[in-house]
């Protein structure tokens, strides 16, 4: 049943709780007007026991961090920043499932909300209309042979309507995309929704063929000529699949074939989307 669109867009967290009803996710909300970086704040309660399904949400973010040490700056009340903490029972090498498993639920949550196309490109940006309206950043802890605690930061361009000259040809928000305003609220509780549904169903954890086909079907970069940048250097590459453990499956100039790790390089699509430098701004 739709919800209605409630007085004021705060993302308070009583207005949360109640509109969720979930069984995990948000059964704690932590509310900042103004923070540093929701990831941080989640990093250090999860670190002092804070329960699984916490989520710390703010309306402004001013030093938030994108992947390989990018900026993630968060405006007051265009955009969507938040944090989730989770303690999946994974080990170590099948934790790249969850980067995936929360990459489609995202793509899921926002393409119902807003009745746009989600695109993923790989390993972590959410693309609408040919731009990036959004990212995610998956921090955590290792212990006994697992994730002692995962914290997953997402960031969503929802109502801006414009951007910073450096970053205009590149970002693009939910309302750019769709020529109408969102209830913030509502996108958080659409993709949140997705996420507990995706997170606390057991199939994934055994068969997870059908997140990786919605994975699949999602690429902006499968079978596409992308650039991968590295320590190294770059390279020219074809994208030939992506693995449940959320490695890139690429084919250099040479033949060869690689997985990829996304902590080993960026990948630059011949769409013009370039993730070199970008900074988030949600």
């Amino acid at each position: 049943m739709k919800r209605a669109a409630p007085i004021s867009d705060l993302l308070l967290p009583a207005d949360l709780e109640r509109g969720l009803g979930l069984r995990l996710l948000g059964r704690r909300v932590i509310y900042q007007r103004r923070i540093d970086s929701t990831n941080d704040l989640a990093r250090y309660l999860a670190r002092s026991g804070e329960p699984e399904g916490t989520v710390v949400i703010a309306e402004a973010q001013t030093a938030g961090r994108g992947r390989r040490g990018r900026s993630w700056l968060s405006s007051p009340g265009a955009g969507l920043v938040f944090s989730l903490v989770l303690r999946p029972a994974l080990p170590p090498g099948r934790a790249g499932r969850l980067n995936l498993l929360v990459a489609c639920a995202v793509a899921a949550g926002l393409e119902e909300v807003s009745g746009l196309t989600v695109g993923l490109k790989w390993p972590n940006d959410f693309i609408v209309a040919g731009g990036k309206a959004g990212g995610m950043l998956i921090e955590g802890s290792l212990a006994g042979g697992g994730a002692d605690y995962l914290v997953v930061g997402i960031g969503v361009n929802v109502n801006d309507a414009a951007f910073p000259p450096e970053l205009a040809s590149r970002a693009v928000s939910l309302r750019q995309a769709a020529g109408r305003s969102f209830v913030r609220r509502e996108v958080l509780l659409s993709v949140l929704a997705r996420l507990e549904e995706y997170y606390l169903d057991p199939a994934w954890r055994k068969d997870f063929s059908r997140l990786l086909d919605f994975y699949r079907a999602h690429s902006t970069i499968l079978d596409r000529e992308v650039t991968v940048l590295g320590s190294g250097g770059g390279y020219a590459a074809r994208v030939l699949d992506v693995t449940e453990n959320g490695e890139l499956v690429v084919r250099n100039g040479e033949g060869a074939t690689k997985k990829l790790w996304s902590e080993e390089v960026s990948v630059r699509p011949d769409t013009g989307i370039d993730d070199k430098d970008d900074k988030l701004v949600s």
